[in-house]
């Protein structure tokens, strides 16, 4: 579980925890009363700007991540007795990802606002026709999406024809041979799952924000609705990736049960020191290994 492409997955993993606690609840609120924004003065517009900056930073680090994943997979396949993409390295691309995501999404703290609109308060982008405005979403999604996508587009297909064609070699090591290229298949599968899932949940907003700003400079020009969908599509791929995860890889599965036996036994422990009654309860069988 200490691999490079695993660090990197944590790194999505917590931009997918970002989204969930800091975005979903507007987006269920929006679902059950509109896109009536309910803090009103300075405090609900510094919430509005975190709102979309968090939003956008864990798409950004998201991307970064898939990215960085792929180039990953990618030269452990080509080039399998080099470790080109160290533990060490791994964490200093992770920090350069989320500075580069904060820089790119800054903006945003600019852009966002509070509005009044048929009586009601609503968080929205405020472009007002500026064209810096247009080159920052260019850029964006050119360094984020554009650029991500097309480096998996070219880097997946390439791994994907160089294991499943390759030959086996047969000699005293090829059982353990055999494993790590079932092991390599079934990873890179996951992976090409997760930029497929990511790619159909967030290509329908990044289309739709372009032609509505080229058009009328208005991001929500097919309507409230047809932005709350495209954009709730988009966030629920943080959803979509943790059960993609313990779809294919055994390992997060076991990691998992680890976690659950280590989280059972902690509150059982703390039970038994809070109620006396618990001193003759049957004691827990077993004790979680702790992850390698």
């Amino acid at each position: 579980m200490k691999a490079a492409s695993n660090y990197f997955l944590v790194n999505m993993a917590v931009a997918d925890l970002i989204v969930t606690v800091f975005n979903l609840p507007v987006e269920l609120t929006t679902v059950v009363i509109g896109p009536t924004w309910l803090v009103s003065g300075l405090l609900g517009l510094a919430l509005c700007r975190c709102y979309a900056f968090c939003w956008f930073q864990a798409v950004n680090v998201s991307t970064g991540s898939l990215s960085a994943i792929a180039i990953d997979r990618f030269l452990l396949v080509f080039y399998p007795y080099k470790r080109i993409i160290t533990r060490r390295a791994a964490k200093v691309i992770i920090v350069l990802i989320w500075v580069a995501a904060f820089v790119l999404t800054l903006p945003l703290f600019v852009v966002y606002n509070i509005k009044k609109e048929k009586e009601v308060e609503i968080c929205y982008p405020k472009f007002e026709g500026s064209s810096s405005i247009k080159v920052y979403l260019i850029v964006n999604f050119v360094a984020f999406v554009a650029t991500p996508l097309t480096i998996m587009t070219i880097l997946y297909p390439a791994l994907s024809v160089k294991l499943w064609l390759k030959k086996p070699v047969v000699n005293q090591m090829s059982q353990s041979h055999h494993q790590n290229e079932k092991m390599n298949r079934n990873v890179t599968f996951m992976l090409i799952m997760i930029v497929l899932t990511f790619a159909l949940c967030w290509l329908p907003y990044w289309i739709s924000a372009f032609y509505c700003y080229a058009i009328t400079s208005d991001l929500v020009c097919l309507g409230y609705r047809f932005h709350f969908v495209a954009r709730f599509l988009g966030l629920s791929n943080s959803a979509f990736n943790p059960c993609i995860y313990f779809s294919f890889s055994e390992s997060f599965r076991q990691g998992a049960k680890v976690l659950c036996k280590r989280f059972h036994c902690v509150v059982l422990c703390r039970g038994a020191e809070v109620s006396p009654a618990n001193d003759d309860s049957l004691p827990v069988n077993g004790t979680a290994t702790p992850l390698d």
